[in-house]
């Protein structure tokens, strides 16, 4: 049984042709206003993404890590390229910010802690943790909540010092969410490198995902980005965790 299977979707749900297409449309060459070229760079992230998750989806992990490692790359033009230094707002501003205080960037944030956990590539997601900031826009669709853990695990990954990361946890569990406050507390378990906390915290997490994420339509909540980026972290750092079975489903691993 396939993986997409085990998750009760359908192989038309999982489809990598409608994706595809809609990338190469993507990546044409045009002639554009410089919102028109930014918001370009902002999609190609994302429908990398869902094409790199039909192909994993169905088990085919060749192409999946190809367009996987295309998140990376373009992930890193997006959020960190040189064109923000030199773009014009609508309003004829050149203000190098303007684009991360009023449009999204969280949907392609997360993406890239999927794949970039996947593929193991550290050191590439502790530089994009430099990106996010508590004023940063929050994306819609998500909450404000959503918006200050991204914020807090950037600065985790980025080994922020004890002193910036753990205020930033507390704001990004003082809201009503509870997946968020669980991921605070894995997150806390991790700094401790405590595995067996690891294990707990996560599972917490994975339980509460199940009841609020994977029930809902969108494929990209038929995994769970977290779950993935935790249960590598732990394998990177040689921590052995202990997750129910249940959950293996959700957690993405490119072999």
């Amino acid at each position: 049984m396939k993986i997409y299977e085990k998750l009760g979707l359908t192989s038309v749900e999982v489809d990598h042709k409608s994706s595809l297409r809609s990338l190469e449309l993507e990546l044409l060459d045009r002639t554009e206003s410089d919102f028109d070229a930014a918001w370009r760079r902002h999609n190609r992230p994302a429908q990398h993404s869902i094409v790199a998750l039909h192909y994993y989806l169905q088990e085919e992990y060749t192409p999946a890590r190809k367009h996987a490692k295309e998140v990376l790359m373009t992930t890193k033009e997006f959020l960190l390229g040189s064109w923000r230094q030199t773009f014009v707002t609508p309003e004829k501003i050149r203000d190098e910010a303007w684009w991360k205080r009023k449009f999204g960037w969280i949907e392609v944030f997360e993406a890239c802690l999927l794949w970039g956990s996947a593929l193991g590539e550290w050191e590439f997601l502790r530089k994009i943790g430099s990106f996010p900031e508590a004023d940063s826009c929050i994306s819609q669709g998500w909450k404000a909540q959503d918006r200050d853990l991204d914020v807090a695990l950037g600065a985790f990954l980025r080994g922020a010092p004890p002193g910036e990361l753990n205020p930033l946890l507390e704001q990004a569990a003082s809201g009503s969410k509870k997946t968020c406050k669980c991921l605070v507390e894995v997150v806390r378990a991790c700094v401790a490198k405590d595995a067996p906390a690891i294990g707990a915290t996560l599972a917490t997490y994975l339980k509460t995902y199940r009841k609020a994420d994977f029930p809902q339509v969108d494929l990209t909540k038929k995994i769970s980005i977290f779950g993935t980026l935790f249960v590598h972290w732990a394998e990177a750092n040689t921590l052995r965790i202990q997750v129910p079975s249940e959950y293996d489903d959700h957690i993405v691993r490119l072999s």
